[in-house]
């Protein structure tokens, strides 16, 4: 009797054969399995969910449809890197600032606390940056992974349990931040910095445990952390240096015509600038609402951005990401430095 190949290869232990074989014909269907940490009502998802899913599988002649996996049902934000590049799915999303281990060049973006205003702006930043840089790109080869888009998110924003108008009034409060770097900076200010669970913010904000979040606005409005800290500090220049990525894994994308790969990444560009267009408006939409419902939200001063992004303390914090990332195995750390700090030079500029 003959055994199908795929039945008689797990049989013997041939596992890389049958992983290979799963991975055509999973190239070959139509739909394709996409992993987000986020809820299906978040902006950023509903924006995937309405438009750019729809337009990914018209512009490649339904070759490309995706199954979103919204929410963390194969896993959180931090795994679904691995979630890609091993193929569990084809495609997924993941913040950068999580994976400073994994991507240590990328982990530099952290170095620049202020940044463009506009958004694509920011987006040269970033294309730039995945483009000129071989260490970043090598990073995502080694991880068995293709870059096909990227998200900016909104500008950070403080969000406090007692009146804040100024950096000067976080002095000796326990603030949560979700990356090394930004935790420094709140040190850098005065402020306790502590690191929680995303998941715990708001019990910890409502509980006392920590008297004011740092993190991006859109996230925070999205997960009502201005309920328990109703007053806000924001400013456009504060930008959230870390982007959320598209990740296909390599394995797959190798697999597609030239066509489809091209038509993905227009989508992937269109897609982009439509984000864009979206968060402009999604950040008026917030401030309005916010202030409707008798939040207080102020506008950080020249001072303050000055004193966030003082020379001294930045400078102090690149030199000891270039030793950590070359114990980390990034032999051209400096290098990178360097070439993001060109790279961040010329955004500017075009604001």
């Amino acid at each position: 009797m003959n055994m199908p190949l795929t039945i008689r290869g797990l049989l013997m232990g041939k596992t890389a054969l049958v992983f290979s074989l799963i991975l055509q014909l999973t190239a070959s269907a139509d739909t394709i399995r996409y992993a987000d940490s986020d809820p299906t009502d978040c902006l950023r998802c509903r924006m995937l969910v309405e438009s750019y899913f729809p337009a990914l599988a018209e512009a490649t002649g339904s070759r490309v449809e995706v199954n979103g996996l919204f929410g963390a049902v194969l896993g959180s934000n931090k795994e679904n890197l691995k979630l890609a590049s091993e193929g569990v799915v084809q495609f997924s999303s993941t913040f950068v600032g999580y994976h400073n281990n994994i991507f240590p060049a990328q982990s530099a973006f952290d170095l620049f606390p202020t940044g463009p205003k506009k958004f694509e702006n920011q987006l040269y930043f970033y294309r730039q940056a995945y483009s000129r840089i071989p260490e970043i790109q090598q990073e995502l080869e080694q991880n068995n992974l293709k870059l096909v888009m990227i998200s900016p998110l909104l500008h950070l924003a403080f969000a406090s349990k007692s009146p804040i108008v100024s950096l000067d009034d976080v002095q000796g409060q326990k603030w949560r931040a979700g990356t090394k770097w930004l935790l420094r900076y709140l040190e850098n200010i005065g402020a306790s910095p502590v690191s929680i669970p995303w998941g715990d913010v708001y019990v910890s904000l409502e509980t006392g445990v920590i008297e004011g979040v740092l993190t991006n606005y859109d996230a925070m409005n999205n997960a009502k952390f201005y309920e328990p800290a109703p007053h806000i500090l924001i400013s456009p220049e504060l930008w959230m240096a870390n982007p959320m990525i598209y990740l296909v894994n390599r394995d797959y994308w190798d697999s597609l015509p030239q066509d489809i790969q091209d038509s993905w990444l227009q989508a992937s560009r269109d897609a982009e600038l439509e984000w864009g267009r979206r968060l402009n408006e999604a950040r008026d939409e917030i401030i309005q609402s916010q202030k409707a419902k008798g939040i207080t939200v102020s506008t950080m001063s020249s001072q303050d951005l000055n004193q966030w992004k003082s020379p001294d303390t930045i400078e102090n914090a690149r030199a000891d990401w270039v030793k950590e990332a070359r114990k980390a195995g990034l032999s051209n750390a400096a290098g990178v430095l360097d070439e993001l700090k060109k790279i961040h030079a010329e955004a500017l500029a075009r604001d």
